[in-house]
């Protein structure tokens, strides 16, 4: 029979070999393999520190983030001092929605160490989610520009994300060219284009977002109205979505991509006999068009 120790080994064994894992399956399979000799170590020793630990970080690695949220709670009361423990546990509830206590947590952290820059970033995050937009803004305003000095591309765009969130919340007129702001330095159409993608919720919750994106999408010309397009569905907003896919068409007639756009926006908002005449306008364009051929198909078929 193993000793804790060697349960330990194991586990740390398993970390390591996540590290070099060639697939996303090894990846998670070698975790997995991780966390259950970790339990081993706590099934033998139930105060073991450095397991409670490491079991807490690679169950929220895998996204467990409950099960993470036990271990990060023995392992902070074992352990009151470790900041990095309290992290941990303030950004799985952070992922379980549980804003208050998660902000609790942090607020906790940033008594021990104020100038905690990740920790100050996720408080900024919370008081977003928790809509106390005029914290909100003033976290997000002094942390910005740190962030931007940093180098750190992804929190810095949230953050102004959030922050012309906040701002639409409260009504405040400068809303609109924070949007716009958002818009120029990050706006990305592949991803823009999902549903649930944080611009395009912006887009549908908040007119300042709106009247922004159009000034955006003028600005670009031509070329933006294929994105306009997605991004207007993707925020579930079929009339900008028709103008959007509408310019496109009249600036680019002989674009089948232009007509097929045009034929979503239709399809979207259930206008069965216009998209069925636009898929085929872009066929008639590019007979090969698999990605037409195959939507006609779907959108001509009964519906049950």
């Amino acid at each position: 029979m193993k000793t804790a120790a060697e349960w330990f080994a194991e586990g740390q064994r398993h970390l390591g070999l996540s590290w070099s894992a060639d697939t996303t399956s090894e990846l998670r399979g070698d975790r997995e393999s991780a966390v259950a000799a970790f339990d081993q170590v706590l099934a033998l020793e139930p105060n073991h520190l450095e397991a409670l630990s490491e079991r807490a970080y690679t169950l929220a690695a895998l996204d467990e983030h409950e099960a993470a949220l036990d271990s990060f709670v023995v392992a902070t009361q074992l352990a009151p001092t470790n900041l990095p423990l309290l992290f941990g546990a303030a950004k799985s509830l952070q992922a379980l929605s549980r804003f208050e206590g998660a902000l609790d947590a942090c607020d906790s952290l940033l008594n021990a160490m104020p100038a905690h820059r990740e920790g100050r970033v996720l408080r900024a995050e919370l008081l977003s989610a928790l809509e106390r937009d005029q914290l909100a803004v003033s976290a997000w305003d002094e942390l910005l520009p740190t962030l931007d000095d940093e180098g750190l591309t992804r929190g810095l765009n949230r953050g102004r994300l959030l922050r012309a969130c906040s701002l639409a919340r409260l009504g405040r007129p400068e809303a609109r060219a924070a949007f716009l702001e958002v818009f120029r330095v990050s706006y990305d159409r592949f991803s823009a284009g999902f549903r649930g993608n944080p611009l395009s919720e912006a887009l549908r919750q908040f007119a300042p977002a709106r009247e922004a994106f159009f000034e955006f999408v003028e600005a670009g010309g031509d070329t933006m109205h294929a994105a306009a397009a997605e991004t207007w569905l993707a925020a579930q907003r079929a009339d900008e979505a028709l103008v959007a896919a509408e310019r496109w068409v009249h600036a680019s007639p002989l674009n089948s991509r232009a007509w097929f756009h045009l034929a979503e926006v239709h399809a979207a908002s259930r206008r069965v006999p216009e998209a069925l005449a636009a898929y085929d306008r872009s066929l008639a364009l590019e007979p090969g068009f698999l990605g037409a051929q195959a939507r006609r198909k779907v959108v001509a078929a009964p519906s049950t």
